[in-house]
């Protein structure tokens, strides 16, 4: 079998448990955050262009909207930056922070530039879900990471679907700064969660010189799958990988693992890890503790990006963007198309409503054109009960 990290082996030996699913409500949370925040868009910006407080033009609500994908790009750009820099869990902290902090700000800006503004810092933390997508696999094992992975985008279909139930419930009787109040609610209870759970990204700590505390969050992943070290007395084949186990760490470690047996236990031996000892947990953390690791420099974003386009790379990396960019553009033309199909129907029965209502009263015609023109303006941008319940099933549709 070809040779594993010490963290491969400790991940693979401590199989899937509790420990990876409150990691995955952790990180899948930032999805279903994400989620929350970008449905809404063509819900703002149908909302605000009517309010002469932030936007005085249909174009004005319509940059609202752009400045939240101009901080995607920038946050996009910048992630991998941030977490090789300061650790994939710094990452996924910054950009909750983005999200909650400039989403409950929107709901209090007070004009356009600071509206856009607070937008664009929330399309900055929307961008960083990649560094929560690549912490979660981190701590997979390979059997699992497949299955786990869908499990963490399930989380956007249903943050999508709780956006337009609130939506439903807040717009039809209070204003749109309630709703992005309440719509940044998720990020930041994420981001207390996360400052309290979230671990640090073993390999960050390898790479940046800090093996023991690497070890540290290996030990805690066996102790809370409640693995115990006979498990891998007989499933693990030969290899000299592992014959210098620690005596003190070993103790450590054995003191930890005392718990009743894991079933997932066996997933080290069918992934091909080699490891002799009968204490494989031990002796996988004993080398990672031992073996030399250099504190390697920031590698920068224009090397990074030419080696994830070097001939080894160049067709996958080539293939994932032109999935990326196809689904984005799908489903943002269909997001965006879905209310504004109901806002344009909303807005021609109101249109028929007050054209019902002058032939009415033709002896008032100067009063209801004045009435029709606000009913136009401030009445026929809304959506009706029906019209929510078309965007909620359309959201929901993607969940299957």
């Amino acid at each position: 079998a070809a040779a594993s990290s010490p963290i491969d082996v400790v991940v693979e030996a401590a199989g899937f448990g509790p420990y990876q699913r409150r990691l995955l409500l952790l990180t899948g949370g930032t999805m279903f955050a994400d989620a929350m925040e970008l449905m809404l868009l063509p819900l703002l910006q149908m909302e605000i262009k009517h309010d002469r407080s932030v936007c005085s033009s249909p174009e004005m609500a319509a940059a609202v909207s752009s400045a939240v994908f101009a901080g995607m790009l920038i946050g996009a750009l910048s992630s991998g930056v941030i977490c090789d820099r300061w650790g994939r869990r710094a990452g996924v902290l910054f950009f909750m922070a983005c999200v909650s902090v400039c989403g409950a700000w929107s709901a209090t800006a007070s004009s356009f530039h600071e509206l856009a503004l607070a937008r664009f810092g929330v399309g900055l933390g929307v961008a960083g879900t990649p560094a929560a997508l690549a912490l979660l696999a981190e701590f997979l094992p390979r059997q699992q990471r497949g299955a786990q992975l869908v499990w963490f985008m399930l989380f956007f279909s249903v943050g999508a679907v709780c956006a337009c139930l609130l939506a439903w419930i807040v717009l039809l009787h209070h204003s749109w700064r309630l709703l992005l109040l309440l719509a940044s609610a998720p990020a930041a209870l994420l981001l207390l969660l996360g400052l309290l759970y979230l671990p640090e990204s073993p390999r960050y700590l390898l790479v940046k010189g800090r093996p023991h505390d690497a070890a540290d969050i290996l030990r805690s992943l066996v102790r809370t799958n409640n693995v115990r070290k006979s498990n891998f007395s007989s499933s693990v084949s030969s290899s000299p990988s592992a014959s210098f186990a620690a005596p003190a760490l070993r103790s450590s470690l054995s003191n930890d693992i005392s718990s009743p047996l894991n079933p997932a236990t066996s997933a080290a031996a069918a992934a091909g890890l080699t490891l002799s000892s009968p204490h494989v947990v031990e002796d996988a953390l004993a080398e990672l503790v031992d073996k030399h690791h250099e504190d390697e420099s920031f590698v920068g974003v224009l090397p990074a990006v030419a080696a994830m386009f070097s001939p080894p790379l160049r067709t996958t990396s080539y293939l994932l963007c032109t999935e990326f960019l196809l689904m984005a553009f799908v489903y943002y033309c269909l997001v965006v198309m879905t209310v504004s199909a109901e806002s344009l129907r909303a807005a021609a029965e109101s249109t028929r409503a007050a054209s019902s209502s002058s032939q009415q009263l033709q002896n008032q015609q100067h009063h209801q054109h004045q009435s029709g023109r606000h009913l136009l303006e401030h009445t026929g941008a809304h959506l009706d009960s029906d019209a929510f319940f078309r965007i909620v099933l359309a959201n929901a549709a993607e969940v299957p």
